[in-house]
């Protein structure tokens, strides 16, 4: 069985973080490894806190674990500082570019709560996505990221091209954070320029991002290409969305299918 690693935050409602990522990995018939760079407090109403580890924590999980598996792909989410974000940088750089990293960018969570600290957000994750295959922002991470606004597709896809010259070989921006009856996300793959659009289903979902992200991790994996795994990565979503469930209050939580 093949080895995938998740670096990310815990969620103890389950619906997103290291728990989605889990769930997505073994759906895929995957082995998922974790590392935790921190805990919050939340539900499906919203995050209420955000307890960050200590540096010296995300770095003895990373020592300890790759230096008896080496992961096949490897997903990061959240990251929080830049203290942390330079310790999984150095970690994963030692594995060389033998294997996939996708960066989901994560610096707010649904209900407005920081998941990183006050700064630069450029700035705190640029080793990250330097060293990135793939990178995943919704909207507002690509507008803070390429520095400019997103009004529509020539701006987004403007916004993939500042992106993509940091470093990243594939650019994928989500639309589901955009207004309309369809989704559509603008992917920059070796400097090539492509649009995909996808039904917009109706409806509050927690951890979309991470379930996305995690199934494209998953699929590269298991030997696809990029442009084969994110179609798929994009349909095992919105088959997960199609099966959402109310566990709480708030958010539907994604209904991810056992493996």
């Amino acid at each position: 069985m093949l080895s995938v690693l998740t670096i990310a935050g815990s969620d103890p409602s389950g619906g997103a973080g290291i728990q989605m990522d889990l769930k997505v990995f073994h759906s895929l018939g995957l082995h998922g490894l974790s590392v935790i760079t921190s805990v919050t407090s939340q539900n499906t109403e919203g995050v209420v806190s955000v307890y960050p580890l200590p540096v010296q924590v995300v770095s003895s999980q990373l020592s300890v674990l790759l230096k008896d598996i080496v992961p096949v792909t490897a997903k990061i989410g959240m990251v929080y500082s830049s203290e942390t974000a330079k310790v999984v940088y150095e970690s994963l750089k030692k594995l060389g570019n033998n294997i996939p990293l996708v960066l989901d960018p994560i610096f707010i969570s649904s209900s407005g709560k920081a998941l990183v600290e006050k700064g630069n957000l450029r700035d705190i994750l640029f080793p990250l996505i330097s060293i990135s295959s793939a990178i995943t922002p919704n909207i507002y991470e690509a507008e803070t990221l390429a520095g400019i606004k997103i009004t529509d597709l020539h701006s987004a896809k403007e916004a993939a091209r500042i992106i993509s010259d940091m470093g990243p070989q594939t650019v994928i921006i989500k639309g589901g954070h955009r207004q309309g009856k369809e989704m559509e996300e603008v992917c920059m793959i070796n400097g090539n320029l492509i649009s995909i659009s996808s039904e917009r289903i109706e409806g509050t979902f927690h951890g979309t991002g991470c379930c996305f992200s995690s199934a494209l991790t998953g699929f590269l994996a298991l030997g696809d290409d990029i442009e084969t795994a994110i179609s798929k990565a994009k349909e095992f979503t919105l088959s997960a969305i199609r099966s959402a469930f109310k566990a709480g209050r708030g958010m539907k939580i994604l209904g991810v299918k056992s493996g």
